[in-house]
């Protein structure tokens, strides 16, 4: 975990390397490593900086979503520390479950953090 850890915060990940896994990985490492601010700090920086590292960019299109960063943050922390493969086992579209429209392509999404639809479940 330290060496995907460092490769993360380094930028050296590869496309391939970054997926749905890798970035709950990422978020479980974080979230139960630091304070509930500096690790949603540290992992916003991180997508963010990550993104640019493998030639991408961060806009209202792509890279970094502010909606499912915080999204699955709160999904690992209320499964607790101890539950790391149950959280590794988490669906990619979970997401769907709180939101009743594409959050993912939402543009204010993307920017800032919208809510789940109160009632959706």
């Amino acid at each position: 975990m330290e060496d995907f850890i460092k490769r993360f915060e380094a930028g050296t990940l590869t496309k391939e390397e970054w997926t749905h896994e890798a970035h709950l990985r990422m978020a479980y490492w974080y979230v139960w490593s630091y304070p509930p601010i500096e690790a949603g700090v540290r992992i916003r920086v991180g997508i963010r900086h990550l993104n640019e590292c493998m030639g991408g960019a961060n806009t209202e299109d792509a890279g970094f979503h502010e909606t499912l960063t915080e999204f699955w943050i709160r999904e690992v922390r209320a499964m607790g520390p101890e539950r790391m493969d149950e959280v590794l086992a988490l669906p990619a579209g979970l997401w769907k479950r709180d939101y009743g429209w594409n959050v993912a392509k939402d543009r204010r999404a993307r920017r800032e953090y919208v809510a789940p639809q109160v009632g959706y479940r």
